[in-house]
């Protein structure tokens, strides 16, 4: 991820005129860490060893 200060003023600016969250308005700059997904189950549950 880019350093955030360098962005700062672009993302007051999404905020503010726009009325984006601060995270919405990185996400549309292309800042935001996507969130880690669950892991994929390629076997179900029911059928895991215990």
């Amino acid at each position: 991820m880019a350093d955030k200060e360098n962005y700062q003023m672009a993302i007051d600016l999404l905020s503010c005129h726009l009325g984006l969250s601060e995270e919405e308005a990185k996400e549309r700059l292309g800042l935001a860490e996507k969130k880690s997904e669950q892991p994929i189950t390629l076997v179900p549950e029911k059928y895991q060893a215990q």
